[in-house]
């Protein structure tokens, strides 16, 4: 299995209500280490998140920025204005992107761009409607952790929900794991940390019939 590549799209768009995208891009960099790579897309366009995910062939793509009540994802636009994308233009995306194994929607209202992704995507975590920001953050920042150890995404969305719990987030707010049809996300793996634990475990097993026999 590959090292795990993560592309951090990122999008201030809206002045009157900043995210502290600096701030959880370095907690997810911290609990990543050298698990994983994590490439950043800041102030990110729409050709700048095309572009980096043909060119970085990510396992893994996460959006932080704010999202519309009509579910769609305010990246910037061609004068660096707020552009919410529409939710077709992120389908279409992920339809020819097949290497994309996982895509966290880190923004409020995110939920019916999830439903949509997954039609071609393993796993997308997304929000139905609103949720506080340093939740959000922690969330995130949990779940790398987990999924850098090589848990499952099933198992790294279960730690992450156990920090909302917590700090007392209403569930009505925790983000959504969806998965595409037929996909179980306990048998989905984006680290190579899973990989090695087997290998080890597999020959450990070996000495043990060894030394029995």
């Amino acid at each position: 299995m590959p090292k795990l590549v993560v592309q951090f799209v990122s999008a201030n768009a809206a002045p009157q209500a900043p995210l502290k995208l600096d701030i959880e891009k370095r907690d997810i960099m911290l609990q990543l280490g050298e698990a994983a790579s994590l490439l950043d897309s800041p102030a990110a366009r729409l050709a700048d998140v095309l572009k980096a995910v043909r060119k970085n062939q990510p396992n893994v793509v996460h959006f932080s920025a704010h999202g519309t009540p009509l579910g769609e994802i305010v990246l910037l636009g061609p004068h660096d204005e707020p552009w919410p994308v529409p939710r077709a233009s992120l389908e279409e995306l992920f339809r020819i992107k097949s290497q994309v194994r996982l895509v966290l929607l880190s923004a409020c209202f995110s939920i019916d761009q999830a439903q949509g992704i997954v039609q071609h995507i393993d796993c997308v975590i997304g929000v139905d409607g609103s949720i506080p920001e340093e939740a959000a953050r922690l969330y995130c920042v949990q779940f790398y952790d987990a999924l850098a150890s090589g848990r499952s995404v099933k198992e790294a969305h279960g730690e992450a929900r156990v920090v909302l719990i917590g700090m007392r987030v209403a569930p009505e707010k925790f983000p959504q794991l969806l998965c595409r049809k037929g996909v179980d996300a306990g048998n989905v793996y984006v680290s190579r940390a899973r990989a090695q634990r087997l290998r080890r475990y597999r020959f450990c097993g070996r000495n043990r019939r060894v030394s029995r026999t």
